[in-house]
């Protein structure tokens, strides 16, 4: 449904007084969604009990979104990330540093953060969720070279 969307409902249940629905709840649920991080079990049941309530009021959809001030952006799928990384070859990952010092597309922190990321996937360690994102934002400037993600 995306940022704008949950925003908007969250302003929404506070200004219906909406019963039901735990304003507090939908408050952890944008800034995590704001900041692409893992939601918990209640707010996924949360999100969940939303989605119902509005597939049986479809009309609430744009007036929900209306009352948010917050721009849509993309809501990325950490696991999502972490399965795609998984499937870049030795060979890729040795292409993207290439293109990466001939360039200079990345700067040093992105460098060193695709780097790192890189090493942990082959040794099959954990990597933070921010440095998967960061990552990917950074490999997406890859795509005028023909790398796709």
């Amino acid at each position: 449904m995306g940022l704008k969307f949950w925003d908007g409902f969250k302003i929404y249940i506070n200004k219906e007084k909406l019963i039901g629905f735990n304003w507090l709840i939908a408050f952890d649920l944008v800034g995590k969604l704001n900041k692409n991080k893992n939601l918990t079990k209640r707010e996924i049941v949360f999100g969940k009990k939303v989605l119902d309530y509005i597939q049986t009021n479809p009309q609430l959809i744009d007036e929900v979104k209306a009352l948010s001030k917050l721009e849509d952006k993309e809501i990325i799928e950490v696991k999502f990330i972490y399965d795609k990384l998984l499937l870049v070859s030795k060979d890729e990952w040795k292409r993207i540093f290439d293109i990466a010092m001939q360039t200079k597309i990345f700067n040093n922190l992105e460098l060193a953060n695709v780097k790192a990321v890189q090493t942990s996937l082959m040794k099959k360690e954990n990597v933070k969720e921010q440095a998967l994102i960061r990552a990917y934002e950074s490999l997406k400037k890859l795509k005028r070279f023909g790398f796709k993600m």
